[in-house]
């Protein structure tokens, strides 16, 4: 296949929130110039998360155009014309009663590549992230709180369409979120999906924003000494002059195992005695002073582990 130049041409992006945002970042990052089409009122993204919005949008073009006026959906095809990429997100219809459906665009451009994010791929039925994570199975994998993964999906599939559109000399092609994530849905890999101690995330308490999760035990009870406000940040130690820091080794504890936050913030992993289990965590203290960690009364008792990391990964035994 012979080269050819690079952009080809620019991206109208029509989308708004996420997913179809991110698709125009990625070509973005590609070297697409992309232009941000945006109703009068703006993409809603932008007063609800303006962090969000500005992540999925620097580096792009903004026009405000109304395009249920006759001068605005003029401009837009005027736009098509000379662009390479369309990409829109509105509901299934829509663009069409507006007179700027795929036949009138392409009609304007035959090697434009038109591509419509929907929900379904056979109803004009809008959904919900978590609706498509469900019915792909993955609602209890993934901490949907925190992530929209099949928006994710959807905005690499979107990417992706549109490249293959430029490949085939422009059309028109849809993207359905609810297909999109279930390419995901590869099932579970034994000892990757949390069920081993080392492939666990371990998750803090007492620090803003990162509440216990689902894919495993909070960390905070085993640092904590006297309540929550008093929980040290995720993986940190006082320093020398009581500022957090990193901890450069695990302490030693009874019994030959070294273990604590080292091991967990520092990817070294947790030390097991060969299918004995583990010993417990080293406590610190709760004050940011110079006291050094102590560790718990109890400290040489062993905590039965169905699995060990070491065992089931391969994991060495820090030294």
């Amino acid at each position: 296949m012979a080269p050819s130049a690079w952009p080809p041409g620019r991206v109208l992006d029509l989308t708004r929130l996420l997913p179809g945002p991110l698709a125009g970042k990625l070509l973005l990052g590609l070297g697409f110039p992309v232009l941000k089409v945006e109703p009068p009122g703006g993409d809603p993204l932008k007063a609800l998360a303006p962090e969000a919005y500005a992540f999925l949008n620097e580096g792009k073009e903004v026009l405000s155009l109304d395009l249920k006026a006759e001068e605005g959906r003029g401009r837009l095809l005027a736009l098509a014309r000379e662009s390479a990429l369309l990409l829109e997100s509105n509901r299934p219809g829509v663009m069409e009663r507006l007179g700027l459906g795929p036949e009138v665009l392409l009609a304007e451009n035959p090697r434009l590549v038109y591509v419509r994010l929907r929900g379904y791929p056979d109803t004009p039925d809008p959904g919900h992230d978590l609706t498509y994570l469900a019915e792909a199975g993955l609602l209890g994998l993934f901490p949907w709180q925190a992530f929209q993964f099949a928006d994710l999906a959807g905005a690499y599939a979107l990417a992706l369409t549109a490249l293959k559109g430029l490949l085939l000399g422009g059309g028109f092609y849809e993207v359905a979120l609810s297909e999109a994530v279930k390419a995901l849905a590869y099932p579970p890999i034994p000892f990757l999906d949390g069920s081993v101690l080392c492939y666990r995330g371990l998750s803090c308490q007492g620090r803003e924003g990162s509440p216990g999760g689902p894919r495993g035990p909070p960390l905070g009870p085993l640092l904590r000494e006297g309540g929550p406000s008093r929980t040290p940040p995720c993986g940190l130690q006082p320093g020398p002059g009581g500022e957090p820091r990193l901890p450069e080794a695990s302490p030693p504890l009874p019994g030959g195992n070294r273990r604590g936050l080292g091991g967990l913030g520092q990817g070294r992993g947790a030390s097991l005695a060969e299918g004995e289990g583990l010993s417990a965590p080293p406590r610190l203290s709760p004050r940011w002073g110079s006291e050094k960690p102590q560790p718990p009364e109890g400290a040489g008792e062993r905590l039965p582990l169905s699995q060990t990391c070491s065992a089931a990964v391969g994991s060495p035994s820090a030294g």
